[in-house]
């Protein structure tokens, strides 16, 4: 009698001649994993939070493909992780690529970034670039020991 059985009793297949245990089915847990990563995804884009839902798309992808293991083919819940973390990474990319395209193209909305890095860190985003080619970018404290606070106040 092994420690188990002292405790729990006999199990479900103890007597029975040939009785093999259910194996463990990894690839459920991964569907499963990669459409909970899938729905992520998406709800984390839709809040408008980019790089989350990229990471979480990214993983879902990577999940849906791994529950497939040698199968031939996939379970319905690793492809629907599959769908929605590719949607959710195809999304992130034109909307990342559509804010870059305005940045450099709309004067308006470059003014408007400005001033919220302004707001943020004390200078503006052609200062703050200037002094990363030239080197002198001495960080967000300013050189000081403190760090800035968005707004120009420190701690």
């Amino acid at each position: 009698m092994d420690s188990q059985q002292q405790f729990y009793g006999p199990g479900p297949g103890d007597g029975i001649p040939g009785y093999q245990p259910p194996a463990l089915d990894r690839g459920n847990a991964m569907a499963t994993a990669a459409l909970v990563c899938g729905v992520l995804a998406i709800l984390l884009f839709f809040t408008f939070t980019v790089f989350p839902a990229a990471v979480l798309g990214g993983i879902s992808v990577l999940f849906a493909f791994l529950s497939r293991g040698k199968k031939p083919a996939m379970v319905g819940k690793a492809r629907i992780g599959l769908a929605l973390g590719t949607i959710a990474l195809c999304a992130n990319l034109i909307m990342s690529a559509f804010a870059m395209y305005k940045f450099f193209t709309d004067d308006a909305f470059y003014a408007q970034v400005d001033d919220a890095f302004r707001a943020m860190y004390g200078e503006s985003i052609s200062e703050f670039i200037e002094d990363m080619e030239d080197g002198r970018y001495d960080g967000p404290t300013g050189g000081g020991n403190s760090p800035i606070l968005p707004g120009g106040g420190s701690i």
